[in-house]
């Protein structure tokens, strides 16, 4: 193994001035920031896409300069991009609150429902239920995307159809182990998104749910709930499930009763 430019340097037969000692630990730390890596989709001119910067500083210890390398202030960014790649959010990365269209009275009650929520500091759920096409998924989006960007969460993105397919295709492919680990990457999400919550579903397909509910519902894990069935529908099917779900969304719950006229994707035609 080469021996570290700083090693030499420190030995006490090296015959050089600090002065030059300094000058050839500048020289190696320009030499290797302007060495090129191989990150992508970030242009960062400080490291070159290396994702690491060598620096300088004074051993505490022993008293000498020495060079060492730490993360990149684009690492950050890099991690939150791969952290938005992950969610399987998709195109709903992109949506903000100037997004949502909040020219009816329940539609501004909503939105001010969903920023109470994402400036709250406790571990409450937000739940919006009923009428399809009121821009359910949508707002649940601009929450995840909040959460995402802004506080650096990692958010897990699921529709319960594609979740429940995804599940029996890998049970059928007899891969326990896969099937396993994803059902735990969604139940242990720091924040899990579940849209369309029940828009299909058999009884087998329920302990999958009620299991993910009452897991988060012990840990205090923020989840964002989607569905078009009201609440009623939902704790008919499983109250001491549903009932928590409420429970946790507390005040941030929202029922839309269902109305063709808050059915965005109709507004041309009624």
């Amino acid at each position: 193994m080469a021996t570290k430019l700083s090693e030499i340097l420190k030995q006490p037969h090296t015959k050089m001035t600090e002065d030059n000692k300094m000058r050839l630990l500048n020289m190696r730390v320009d030499d290797y920031n302007k060495s090129k890596g191989e990150l992508t989709e970030i242009d960062c001119p400080i490291c070159n896409n290396k994702g690491l910067v060598m620096k300088i500083r004074q051993n505490p210890m022993f008293n000498y300069w020495e060079e060492y390398v730490t993360d990149c202030e684009c690492m950050e960014k890099r991690k939150l991009l791969y952290k938005a790649r992950k969610s399987g959010l998709g195109d709903y990365l992109k949506k903000t609150s100037k997004d949502y269209e909040a020219t009816e009275q329940w539609q501004k009650d909503i939105l001010q429902k969903a920023s109470d929520y994402c400036k709250s500091d406790n571990d409450n759920w937000f739940v919006i239920l009923g009428q399809t096409g009121a821009g359910k998924t949508l707002i649940c989006s601009i929450i995840a995307n909040y959460h995402l960007f802004n506080l650096n969460k990692s958010v897990v993105y699921i529709t319960w159809t594609d979740f429940i397919s995804r599940l029996k295709r890998d049970m059928m492919s007899d891969n326990a182990q896969t099937v396993s680990k994803y059902f735990d990457e969604v139940k242990n999400a720091e924040i899990l998104f579940i849209d369309e919550l029940l828009k299909k579903y058999n009884e087998t397909d329920l302990k999958y749910i009620i299991e993910i509910i009452n897991y988060r519902y012990t840990e205090g894990l923020k989840t964002i709930i989607s569905s078009e069935r009201e609440a009623g529908e939902l704790l008919d099917i499983d109250e001491a499930t549903f009932g928590r779900m409420v429970e946790k969304a507390g005040k941030y719950i929202t029922n839309i009763q269902k109305d063709r006229k808050k059915n965005y994707r109709l507004k041309n035609i009624l």
